[in-house]
């Protein structure tokens, strides 16, 4: 692979973002809401 491939530096750059949206996932917390809003 190589880094001069626009395709492998876009997936490059893509992980980080997939990394933080995971723990941003798995940061959440079951809320108690009305049922009005479901």
């Amino acid at each position: 692979m190589s880094f001069l491939n626009p395709t492998a530096l876009f997936f490059l750059l893509g992980i980080p973002a997939v990394i933080i949206l995971h723990l941003l996932k798995i940061r959440r917390r079951q809320a108690v809401v009305s049922s009005t809003l479901l």
